[in-house]
This record gives C-alpha cells, sequence and structure tokens, in this order.
C-alpha cells in the first residue's frame, strides 16, 4: 500500500529537480498539482462525492460487497499516490505568499 505513496514522493522528487534544474518553479508547481489534485479528482469520482444522495445511495445496494471493497482499495491508493504531492504543493503555495 505504501508503494504509492513512496510513487507520490518520487513523483515530487522529480517536479522539484526539473524546477530546480530548469530554474522554472512554475513548471514544477504545474507538475505537482496535476500530481497531486488529479489522483484527489479520481478518487472522489471513485466515492461517489460528485453525485446526489439518492444516486450514492442507489450506487451502493447495486454494488457486491466484493465490488466495494476493491472500490476502495483502488481510492486509498489514489489518495496516496497523491498525498505526498498536496502536502507539497500546500507547502509551496504558502512559500510563495
Amino acid at each position: 500500500m505504501f508503494k504509492y505513496f513512496g510513487i507520490g514522493l518520487v513523483v515530487t522528487a522529480v517536479a522539484s529537480l526539473i524546477g530546480y534544474l530548469t530554474n522554472n518553479w512554475e513548471l514544477s508547481l504545474i507538475i505537482i498539482a496535476i500530481a497531486g489534485l488529479g489522483p484527489l479528482f479520481m478518487a472522489g469520482f471513485m466515492t461517489g462525492a460528485f453525485v446526489s444522495g439518492d444516486r450514492n445511495r442507489a450506487n451502493y445496494h447495486t454494488e457486491s460487497q466484493k465490488d466495494r471493497i476493491a472500490k476502495n482499495q483502488s481510492m486509498k491508493k489514489l489518495l496516496l499516490l497523491g498525498a505526498p504531492n498536496l502536502a507539497f504543493l500546500i507547502i509551496l503555495v504558502i512559500l510563495a505568499l
């Protein structure tokens, strides 16, 4: 499970290295933002966070427990993938202010 957190750290490190080597921190910020917010939105779509309560309830009752467990595991992996990027993005934005 923490393999995905490590992948997120590698993406953050590579984006920071690109920003340092090219002296273009805006590019680094864009890469980190996409790598952090993309998995967050995909996890939100998977959990049904962007649908109405009736639709979410209907989806819950029509899927099997096996499918629900697989969906939740995929969601956790996506959140772990994006967590280091989001944390570093928040740090960069705070430092930029």
